[in-house]
């Protein structure tokens, strides 16, 4: 087995995933003691948990050779349950549980950005490298000869390939 090198979105997502899953067994509510998010959460605590693995798998499938079409579903799965879990979060911490009702917040907001950087590590995950700006190296485009840039016509650059030009 051929092992992979992360990039950054994916090593984002395993590190912010890793600090969820230990921020659900810290007291979110309260002091001293305080209430954990396994006890004042319902479902949002699995959902989270969920969350959690699933950008720490991100890594492991990147790393361990996945093709580029399984590891980028994963990502774009990870990446959309993560953003739209985000509210709900936030709206936890602004709205208290019944459990922790008169309790301040304590390890809520490590809860937070620890969920919002599963979901950026996945978006991140989901950008291809070669997008951008910069054209493949040895291929120029132009404009067509009026100026009005109705046919964009490529041409190879010296050593970079074929040198015959094609109309877009």
């Amino acid at each position: 087995m051929k092992l992979r090198r992360p990039r950054i979105g994916e090593i984002v997502a395993a590190v912010a995933g890793a600090t969820l899953v230990v921020s659900l067994f810290l007291p979110w509510y309260g002091g001293g003691a305080g209430i954990s998010g396994w006890a004042a959460l319902r479902a949002l605590d699995v959902l989270l948990l969920a969350i959690a693995l699933a950008g720490i798998a991100l890594l492991a499938l990147e790393v361990g050779g996945a093709t580029t079409a399984i590891t980028t579903a994963w990502a774009s799965m990870t990446a959309l349950i993560g953003t739209l879990t985000l509210p709900w979060v936030l709206y936890r911490m602004l709205d208290l549980p019944e459990a922790a009702a008169g309790l301040g917040l304590r390890f809520a907001l490590l809860g937070l950005v620890a969920a919002a950087g599963v979901a950026l590590g996945a978006w991140l995950s989901m950008r291809d490298e070669g997008f951008g700006l910069r054209p493949r190296p040895g291929i120029e485009a132009t404009m067509s000869p009026d100026g009005r840039g109705a046919e964009a016509e490529l041409v190879a650059l010296p050593g970079g390939g074929p040198r015959e030009g094609r109309s877009a």
